[in-house]
């Protein structure tokens, strides 16, 4: 469908714009790719379509965003590094209306706060772990987070602030291992989770999630349903397995649960 590996230097980006077409029916709408690729300790956003969004940048560390309506990321790349050159980044996106969030090849480390946050109240975000694609999250250390004077919840790995839909076959790997802290304002511990679906969460999609929170929940969510429908989910708790703050948690027909590499017994 288009050319978003990290070896690709020359890009003709009106091929690729032309050629880029939504994976299923579920992100049909959004249909302006905008390509997000990290290398080398940057990042950088290209293609035909990145005059639709605004960026800000720190290193690897960038911030989306945009009002459109019809819009795709198509995030790449690399920002671990490895044991002689260890890097780290962080994607952050914030959206009026409802995109789709393509992961193909992606591995990105955060040494502050989530790898990937969607501030997007009102908004769903459709994640996309294309077919064949290995993505690997990681996080280190987190911290609280303002926004207008208020406290901005971000306490996952991988944190949506409204509805998360999953889509896709590849594999996804989260890997939480941000210790708890305490949080003077709350008066409390507060602790951080692999995925963090504030809106809820549904997976229709046969894809390879393994999610692991040293300390949090392996899936949490602020009082909203989670419907894991299909897949394989290898969940690896601190805390909670899934924690939905007593709002239903509903496991397919068609999905298989392990918990600590024990099947869960629907």
């Amino acid at each position: 469908m288009f050319c978003a590996l990290p070896g690709c230097d020359d890009y003709d980006t009106d091929v690729v714009g032309t050629a880029f077409s939504p994976y299923n029916s579920l992100v049909s709408r959004f249909t302006y790719p905008v390509f997000v690729e990290f290398r080398g300790g940057g990042v950088r956003v290209w293609g035909p379509n990145a005059h639709l969004v605004s960026q800000q940048r720190n290193g690897a560390r960038i911030t989306i965003t945009s009002d459109n309506d019809s819009l795709a990321l198509v995030v790449y790349g690399n920002a671990v590094g490895d044991s002689l050159k260890p890097l780290d980044g962080q994607l952050r996106v914030e959206m009026e209306h409802d995109f789709a969030l393509y992961l193909k090849g992606l591995y990105l480390h955060s040494a502050k706060g989530p790898a990937i946050e969607v501030q997007a109240d009102e908004a769903n975000c459709y994640l996309v772990v294309t077919n064949s694609s290995t993505n690997v999250l990681s996080d280190s250390v987190y911290e609280t987070q303002y926004a207008d004077g208020h406290i901005q919840e971000a306490d996952g790995c991988l944190y949506v602030s409204g509805m998360l839909y999953f889509d896709g076959k590849g594999t996804l790997t989260l890997n939480n291992r941000a210790l708890p802290r305490w949080d003077s304002d709350w008066n409390d511990s507060i602790y951080t989770h692999a995925i963090y679906a504030r809106g809820g969460l549904i997976c229709n999609y046969t894809l390879t999630a393994n999610l692991t929170s040293l300390y949090g929940d392996a899936i949490h969510t602020g009082g909203s349903q989670v419907r894991l429908l299909k897949g394989t989910w290898n969940l690896y708790p601190g805390r909670d397995t899934i924690n939905t703050e007593g709002a239903p948690v509903i496991i397919g027909d068609t999905a298989t649960i392990y918990v600590n590499d024990s099947i869960l017994v629907k």
